[in-house]
């Protein structure tokens, strides 16, 4: 319940905004404030969320644990803040109060980031937060998440060419979780494929699963075995699940259906079509692959990366719609990836889904 009353307050008070027409960021950056103190609450005042909030409140209070942590991982941006917080003698919440504020700080970033290429910033959030799940997620894997939402303003600040800014978040997202250098690695093709056309884009995303199933297991043994050795245990296949196959699979209707529209060259005009393209660029070289996770964890691991940009696919057939006053098709699309949502917070709410505050637990 209280993951609904984020999504539609944050939903409702972007789309008053955008409704409003305020232009200058400055004035759309304030109008912000009190969603992002409402998104911020949250995580930042979680009690026992997921399985990784004892082991952060373990590493804060156990007495030179932190140091032992940062001698095998070598991140040392959640070092020092541990150590900044440990300093000034606060409680080991507190952790969570710094991540919530950056995770914060970092998604509303990138949607001041997609507002100037004229992004419906509601949509972008509605779809963030119910297909994304990266909010949910986020409350246990603190770490790892600020390097996942460090992802897309990397990518957009290599598109805008802004080479500095790129390689300041990027030593930002190192310092606190290391496996963010596999994302540079691929920084290289995805320059490379920026070229392409839509419909070489299409035939790229239908040969990734073959790469993903022959070659990728090859790169990433290997990549762990001499640079991520402390991730060993992730290469260990899992059980198979069935459920797990099941949801992915049903999200590929979406891609079928966006893959129709935009072949056809069914071009939404209020959105910038060269950022928009260069979305689906990362898409198509990372999607498929994201099936493979429910085989071994450390692939799943991966490309948790690009789980923010999932959602575009999804964005352009709803705006495509809306557009076109399609209302029908619209409500039937909300209801198909809402629905999903609401069954795991409301009927089967496991995990990071079935919420718990310190305030009340």
């Amino acid at each position: 319940m209280y993951y609904l009353v984020v999504l539609f307050i944050c939903t409702g008070f972007l789309y008053f905004l955008e409704k409003k027409e305020i232009s200058k960021s400055n004035n759309f950056l304030i109008g912000l404030f009190p969603i992002m103190c409402l998104y911020f609450v949250l995580p930042a005042f979680q009690y026992n969320v997921g399985s990784d909030y004892t082991s952060y409140i373990w590493i804060y209070e156990t007495t030179n644990r932190i140091e032992l942590y940062s001698f095998l991982h070598h991140e040392y941006g959640f070092y020092y803040l541990i150590k900044v917080l440990q300093y000034f003698n606060l409680d080991s919440q507190s952790i969570f109060i710094v991540f919530g504020f950056l995770d914060t700080v970092l998604l509303f970033t990138i949607l001041m980031m997609l507002k100037k290429y004229r992004f419906k910033l509601w949509l972008v959030f509605l779809l963030f937060f119910t297909i994304s799940t990266i909010y949910h997620n986020q409350m246990n894997g603190l770490r790892q998440y600020i390097a996942i939402l460090s992802t897309p303003i990397l990518l957009i600040l290599i598109y805008e060419k802004k080479y500095l800014k790129s390689i300041l978040i990027s030593l930002f997202a190192l310092s606190f979780h290391k496996s963010f250098i596999m994302i540079l690695m691929l920084v290289p093709i995805l320059i490379y494929i920026k070229r392409f056309n839509p419909l070489q884009l299409f035939k790229v995303s239908l040969t990734i699963p073959f790469v993903i199933l022959f070659i990728f297991p090859i790169f990433i043994t290997v990549l762990v075995e001499f640079i991520f050795p402390i991730y060993k245990i992730y290469l260990i296949s899992s059980e198979f699940n069935i459920k797990s196959i099941l949801s992915k699979i049903y999200y590929l209707i979406f891609i079928a259906y966006f893959w129709y529209i935009y072949l056809n060259k069914k071009v939404i005009s209020s959105i910038d079509r060269d950022i928009f393209k260069f979305m689906i660029v990362i898409l198509s070289i990372t999607y498929c692959s994201y099936l493979v996770d429910v085989s071994t964890p450390m692939y799943g691991r991966f490309f948790q990366y690009f789980q923010f940009f999932y959602i575009f696919p999804i964005y352009y057939i709803m705006e495509y719609n809306i557009l076109h006053k399609n209302h029908k098709v619209s409500i039937f699309i909300v209801l198909m990836f809402l629905i999903p949502y609401l069954l795991k917070i409301l009927v089967f709410p496991i995990s990071e889904y079935s919420y718990q505050s310190i305030f009340f637990n």
